[in-house]
Parts: structure tokens; sequence; C-alpha cells
């Protein structure tokens, strides 16, 4: 299947996705709606990726999605990696629950944007030149927290909104180089400040 440009809704009943969903076989926009679980066995990438209130969307191992993110429903991603690529500014927003999270829109020409507070599983990393803005005011929650700048590809990391903070408890191991941070209220799970 090639629908790189196209939306393609999947309804209805369970339903279960196999065969090359990556490379020249890239989905375009998918959108999840009505009841039944809708299941990847393959890892799949896509552009704008949107789950309506009713639906289960189970990934796969790996999921890259280019585009935006909305999430009204049920996003199962045990043991799965999903990899934000967009070269442009990206935009996610709802039920932003995920089990590992990979930033790799390292393009510097725009921000990656979470509209809700933040749930990483397992770990969360960012690569180089990204440009993370947590929602301002909200609490975002992170197992592991890996940011990978460098000195010619800083990253930066604040809030939603210049001047009120968001807030970031991160419970396990952090690793952070190169990184710009402003508006931002990190702490560990037992309240220290980082």
């Amino acid at each position: 299947m090639t629908s790189h440009i196209s939306t393609t809704t999947l309804s209805g009943a369970d339903q279960s996705f196999s065969g090359t969903l990556t490379g020249a076989s890239t989905l375009g926009n998918l959108s999840f709606t009505g009841s039944g679980t809708k299941t990847f066995a393959n890892n799949a990438s896509t552009s704008n990726f949107i789950v309506s209130a009713s639906s289960t969307v189970v990934t796969p191992t790996a999921l890259s999605i280019s585009g935006n993110y909305h999430n009204d429903g049920t996003l199962t991603t045990t043991g799965n990696t999903t990899y934000l690529t967009g070269s442009n500014p990206q935009s996610l927003s709802g039920t932003t629950t995920f089990n590992n999270l990979y930033l790799k829109n390292n393009s510097r020409t725009g921000t990656t944007t979470f509209n809700s507070a933040l749930t990483v599983g397992d770990t969360f990393t960012a690569d180089g030149s990204t440009y993370i803005g947590l929602l301002s005011g909200a609490t975002s929650t992170i197992a592991n927290l890996t940011l990978n700048g460098s000195s010619t590809a800083p990253i930066s990391f604040g809030s939603t909104a210049t001047g009120t903070k968001s807030n970031l408890i991160v419970s396990g191991s952090t690793v952070v180089t190169y990184t710009r941070v402003q508006d931002s209220s990190a702490c560990g799970s037992n309240g220290g400040d980082y």
C-alpha cells in the first residue's frame, strides 16, 4: 500500500495490519475511528496519526510519525518505541502516553510541542538540534530521560508559554548534554530539583 498524501481512515471491528508499512510503502495520514482494536503486526511510518475517542490502537515495535499526533482514544505502546521524525514543527495533543519516545525532528525549523501532559513509561530520548515544548502549567512524567545535544547541535527544552513553567518529573536515570532549558521546573521522584 502506498498512500503518502492521502488519509486512510480505519473504522469498525477489530483489524490487524501487516506487510511493508515503511519506506516506499509509508502510510499517509492515519485516522482511527469506531470501536474495535486496530493492531499493527509490522513496523509502520505515517504522517499525521489521529485516534478517535472510541478507538483502541496497538502500535508496532517501531512507529514513526512525521506529522502531528492526536489521541482521544486508547493507544497501547507496551514495549514499543514511537519516533517523531518530522522536518517541520510537530504537535502532540490528547492523551500523550508512550512506552519509549524518541524525538528525531532535528531540522531546527520548529518545535515539537506537547499540548497535553506527557507520560513516558520507559525512555524519552531526543537528538541534537531538537526543540521541545512541554505544556505550560502541566506536569509531565518520564521514567528515564536522555537528551543528546552537542556543542554544535544543542537541544532547546522548555514550556509552551514563555514565562510560565512546565513541570517535569523524572523517576529514573537522566543523561542530559548540551541542553538549553527555559521556563521548566524539573525534579526527581523524590522531589529534589535537578
